[in-house]
């Protein structure tokens, strides 16, 4: 136990510095590492409407953007996060992938075909806890279009050694099953598992749930160096500092409804109670 506080004054900040040891500033976030997005539109979003969802929402991504999505539970950006990569039906709407129309019939093997990923909100839909790390992280190569079905064990090992480096996976070796790692190694692996496939989209709803502070940290250092690579990030997050502190841009939804698009350019970050009061 390194102390022990009242909690009337107490502010995050200090509870972060206690808890891993340095303070929690712009540099939690990587803000210094924020770059400028490419030309490339990489994600085009037009008039994409799901019934109970979200109506009539218009945006583009482009690659190595950080586009944030902002609203309050029943906003419709969990589930705007679903159809976007497949994993909900019933959208109507224009969605092009690096400029190729997405057929009528979503689905994320259609979507992960066309290059884009996906973290549910919910770590435990994507992990599967008695695989391996190895395994766990080379799920998504196996079904990738035009490839063979049967395992390249030798690549497998290969790319998990290259990954566990890469994205600092802390694991007692590839080999060990995903359950003994902790929820923050967890997400590292399945974003691993989307690079493996060259995504040129990663949709990711509240990638940071249930994990750390610490942890947060190394993620972050991680999406900032996936951004570099020209891949473009759709966040989905509860997390204002979250989505203030990564974002290039940050979406604003309520009641089913795109309300306001606000920059978030490393110099000129909007509050939160500038969000907030676009959110209710």
């Amino acid at each position: 136990m390194v102390a022990e506080l009242p909690a009337t004054g107490l502010a995050e900040n200090r509870l972060h510095e206690l808890m891993v040891g340095r303070t929690r500033d712009e540099f939690f976030y990587c803000e210094h590492k924020q770059q400028e997005p490419q030309s490339e539109v990489v994600l085009e979003v037009g008039g994409l409407s799901r019934t109970g969802s979200f109506a009539d929402v218009a945006f583009n991504l482009r690659g190595g953007e950080i586009l944030g999505v902002a609203g309050l539970l029943g906003s419709g950006k969990s589930d705007l996060g679903g159809v976007l990569a497949g994993a909900l039906s019933g959208a109507t709407g224009t969605i092009r992938v690096g400029g190729t129309i997405v057929p009528k019939n979503l689905s994320i093997r259609v979507m992960s075909d066309l290059g884009i990923g996906y973290l549910p909100p919910d770590r435990r839909d994507g992990v599967i806890p008695p695989l391996s790390v190895a395994s766990n992280m080379s799920l998504a190569r196996l079904t990738r279009h035009g490839e063979p079905y049967w395992l390249n064990l030798a690549g497998e090992r290969r790319d998990a050694v290259e990954f566990v480096a890469t994205l600092g996976i802390k694991t007692a070796g590839i080999d060990a099953q995903m359950s003994t790692l902790s929820g923050g190694n967890q997400q590292k692996v399945l974003l691993a598992r989307w690079l493996l496939r060259q995504t040129k989209v990663l949709i990711l709803d509240n990638p940071t749930n249930g994990v750390d502070a610490g942890a947060k940290e190394e993620i972050y250092g991680v999406l900032r160096r996936i951004a570099a690579e020209g891949v473009g990030i759709l966040l989905v997050s509860d997390d204002l500092l979250e989505l203030i502190g990564l974002s290039n841009r940050i979406l604003v939804m309520r009641g089913g409804t795109l309300v306001r698009e606000v920059p978030a350019p490393p110099n000129g970050k909007p509050g939160e109670v500038e969000l907030v009061a676009d959110m209710v």
